[in-house]
């Protein structure tokens, strides 16, 4: 549910809700993978990524570390995926550098 209502909240004021957004789309990430759903997981790994990428980008001794635990997570989920032969084109993923 939290998930749902933070971007509703987080366009409205960005910079103080944002890194909010993006923990609260890593915990979900961890919850999908530990529940064997990885690309889920993988879709809400990669929408933190992009916006702790965002952050980092303004204040990288806040978030870098964040944004690297992130991108972590979802390599660690799109390996997963590689080996079960899932494309992640379907999924939406593409690199982003």
């Amino acid at each position: 549910m939290a998930v749902s209502i933070s971007p509703y909240v987080s366009l409205q004021y960005p910079a103080a809700f944002d890194h909010y957004l993006a923990m609260s789309l890593n915990s979900l990430g961890n919850t999908l993978y530990g529940l064997g759903r990885s690309e889920d997981a993988a879709v809400a790994f990669s929408e933190a990524v992009d916006i702790y990428r965002e952050l980092a980008e303004r204040h990288p001794a806040a978030f870098g570390s964040q944004l690297t635990a992130s991108r972590h997570n979802l390599a660690m989920v799109v390996s997963k995926l590689a080996e079960e032969d899932v494309q992640l084109d379907d999924l939406g993923l593409h690199a982003k550098g």
